[in-house]
């Protein structure tokens, strides 16, 4: 049983200050965006950091499995794509606030959408 105490939650929204900058040459999603942590929570009070997915407002690409609409929640002020083929592992210092948390429907579909990216059945 878990018995440290984490900020951060699993399947909550988050704003992250994202250390990849516009400046830099890379495929990963850069500057500061929305988020999905989707690390345990134990794992996010003992590592010291988050596994999480970026939420974009693009709403391209809902034909992929690992895009998930999300749409009604404070603080986004419009639907927008959880991408979950886009997980990264971030210090938890990059997490600046919480935003909300997940409704249980839109989690299983994260977690659904996980097992797509990764042939899991």
């Amino acid at each position: 049983m878990c018995t440290f105490n984490s900020i951060y939650h699993q399947y909550d929204i988050v704003w992250i200050n994202n250390p990849v900058t516009d400046e830099e040459e890379t495929h990963r999603m850069r500057g500061d965006h929305y988020g999905i942590i989707l690390s345990e929570d134990c794992q996010n009070a003992a590592s010291g950091t988050c596994i999480v997915c970026y939420i974009t407002s693009s709403l391209s690409r809902l034909d992929l499995k690992s895009n998930v609409i999300l749409q009604f929640y404070d603080g986004l002020k419009n639907p927008c794509v959880a991408k979950t083929s886009t997980m990264v592992q971030l210090d938890n210092s990059c997490i600046e606030r919480k935003i909300g948390s997940l409704t249980d429907a839109d989690a299983q579909r994260i977690r659904d959408s996980i097992k797509f990216v990764f042939s899991i059945d």
